[in-house]
């Protein structure tokens, strides 16, 4: 009997035990949260370089002597802990050489703390007003840039208000930058940037029509029942004439339009012997049938339909590109 009792007794100590266990847990965890005047943060925004008196680099010894110096923190203010709070701190030391070009070498070695670190010192924080402040070595290099105080470490778990910051674009956007007027150089940019973008656009649209004269050249072939290597349609000669066209016509209109009938249907007035010359047994290639889209057409057909208002530099691009692949196709033959 008296062991049950015991053993019953042993059982209520440990729940009892366990109890005081869990409340201490969370005693420390509500004391791990940063309140904000019992600790003032350094959140180091790049590597830190800082040397003691002696020029040594810090270590976790001297990091906290070499901090109240560069601060200007007095022994007054530092709690009878320490002044750095290790349980709250989250540091990465790192070492690395610099390279030199100038004289093709290696600096020497550095041994700093790394960028995103933070440091809690037991300093009352409102003995520090939120600052963005530069300390330590190579301060012309960009190292040593810090942040105290800053509010997004005030809080237990640290996190950015995504909603906030949605918001706030949202709004920037909203927001008109005012064009000024009569600037030349906004003029000029703007023109500049007009420009490249059709001549963008006129690409994308002449390499779309070079790849359906691919299929047209196909589909010839295939209606008439004659190999690859045998030539049907319009010759590199004929896209030639229909380029040069395109470059003396640069506007898109009826001159440009009446340009090209005048190539694929051989158009030329009776007593215009040199146009005659020219674009004799013109329309004789151009009126071969192909297919494009499941529907019957002929080259002349097709090409007056898809470049019709087009500008001359949209049809000089495009029968270069066919011209270019015509010759390619008659090199591998």
């Amino acid at each position: 009997i008296v062991e049950i009792a015991q053993g019953k007794k042993t059982k209520a100590t440990e729940a009892t035990e366990a109890t005081e266990a869990i409340e201490a847990i969370e005693a420390i965890e509500d004391t791990d949260s940063i309140t904000p005047h019992d600790i003032t943060t350094l959140w180091l925004h790049s590597d830190l370089a800082l040397n003691t008196d002696e020029g040594l680099p810090v270590n976790a010894k001297t990091l906290a002597s070499t901090l109240a110096i560069a601060l200007d923190i007095s022994k007054e203010k530092m709690a009878k802990e320490g002044l750095i709070n290790w349980g709250k701190s989250s540091l990465r030391f790192r070492h690395y050489s610099p390279y030199n070009a100038y004289r093709n070498a290696y600096d020497m070695q550095r041994q700093v703390i790394e960028k995103g670190s933070v440091i809690c010192l037991n300093i009352d924080s409102q003995d520090f007003a939120r600052t963005r402040r530069t300390i330590g070595l190579y301060q012309a290099q960009g190292l040593g840039q810090l942040e105290i105080n800053h509010p997004l470490l005030a809080q237990k778990h640290p996190a950015t208000d995504l909603e906030e910051i949605k918001v706030k674009s949202k709004e920037i956007e909203k927001k008109q930058i005012e064009k000024p007027e009569n600037n030349a150089l906004m003029s000029w940019l703007e023109n500049k940037n007009a420009k490249q973008k059709t001549n963008r656009e006129e690409r994308q649209y002449a390499e779309k029509m070079a790849e359906k004269i691919k299929e047209l050249y196909k589909q010839a072939r295939s209606l008439a029942g004659i190999p690859y290597n045998i030539a049907i349609g319009p010759t590199a000669t004929q896209w030639g004439r229909i380029n040069d066209a395109g470059k003396q016509y640069q506007s898109a209109g009826d001159d440009l339009q009446n340009a090209l009938k005048a190539i694929v249907f051989n158009r030329c007035r009776k007593n215009n012997k040199a146009c005659r010359d020219r674009f004799e047994d013109t329309d004789k290639e151009w009126s071969i049938a192909t297919i494009i889209n499941d529907k019957n057409t002929t080259f002349s057909d097709w090409l007056l339909k898809n470049l019709k208002g087009q500008s001359g530099q949209v049809v000089s691009l495009v029968a270069h590109l066919a011209q270019s692949d015509l010759k390619q196709q008659r090199s591998k033959a």
